[in-house]
């Protein structure tokens, strides 16, 4: 099927030059950039018109101490199983007392976190290979 110009004095004058389609076509996709353009634009000038929120009130502060140190926990991996579940180590102090040091295992897209109940003596150093088990030291 041949497209014919709205101009054509004719229907059966000269064919269409053949980048016609193509012509059209970048027309068309710059018209609908435009569109989404003004779109983007009318939203963003909606939004600029919306009240600020207020602030809260930030949480009075207090010089960081030994016991906002003893408190904090780190996280480090440690290996990964071959169906991508994640071995990791959670260490945190307390005021008084020896440093806590826990196994937890997640999945990749950060579910079924399980924290692992191991011996005092035992820490891992991977998955086995078929990731059903843990080895370690």
């Amino acid at each position: 099927m041949k497209l014919r110009s709205r101009l054509a004095p004719h229907p059966s004058s000269d064919p269409l030059p053949g980048n016609y389609t193509e012509s059209v076509m970048t027309i068309k996709r710059k018209s609908l950039l435009y569109v989404c353009f003004a779109l983007v634009l009318s939203a963003a000038a909606i939004a600029g018109s919306q009240p600020a929120p207020t602030p809260q009130p930030a949480a009075p502060k207090h010089p960081f101490t030994a016991r906002d140190w003893a408190t904090l926990h780190s996280a480090a991996a440690a290996a990964v199983s071959p169906e991508g579940t994640i071995l990791y180590g959670v260490t945190f102090g307390a005021e008084k007392g020896p440093t806590h040091h826990e196994w937890w295992t997640i999945a990749a897209n950060g579910a079924h976190a399980a924290k692992l109940d191991l011996q005092e003596s035992f820490t891992p150093l991977g998955f086995t290979r078929d990731g059903h088990a843990l080895y370690g030291t």
